[in-house]
């Protein structure tokens, strides 16, 4: 499997921060259960601010959201070949007030997070209950591997 990771971020604070190392390492486990063989994904870390900007700008609402992803491969069905298949952004301050919520760590709320953008890139959604099963239980199942 030949993966290249890039993990970038912007104006975050020293509390916001998370280890590259650990983000590269969820992705590359997420990726190989998704069925994607080969290429490089994006991986941005943004605060409150810029993600409310992006999610304005790619899904029409103005609001803060916990992650945000950027599909941009060019043959989804053809998993197997090397292409850029997109960008996960993710906003580490609404991760961090999530993990609260749902009693995880904040480590564990960024790897559901990424794991659930990954999911998206690779063609899953939640728009019915059906798909919302399926894909939180994906999420789950791959969370429950990794840990």
């Amino acid at each position: 499997m030949a993966w290249k990771i890039e993990v970038s971020e912007s104006s975050l604070s020293i509390s916001e921060k998370v280890n590259h190392s650990f983000i590269k390492r969820v992705a590359a486990f997420a990726l190989s259960k998704t069925g994607f063989k080969n290429g490089t994904l994006s991986i941005g870390l943004v605060n409150r601010r810029e993600m409310r900007k992006l999610n304005k700008r790619y899904r029409g609402e103005d609001k803060v959201t916990d992650v945000i992803s950027l599909p941009l491969g060019s043959d989804k069905k053809n998993k197997k070949i090397e292409t850029y298949w997109g960008e996960v952004i993710v906003c580490p301050s609404v991760a961090k007030k999530q993990a609260h919520l749902f009693k995880n760590t904040f480590r564990e709320e960024i790897a559901r997070l990424i794991v659930h953008g990954i999911l998206h890139i690779a063609g899953y959604n939640h728009k019915t209950p059906y798909d919302a099963k399926r894909m939180f239980g994906l999420t789950d199942k791959i969370i429950k591997k990794f840990s």
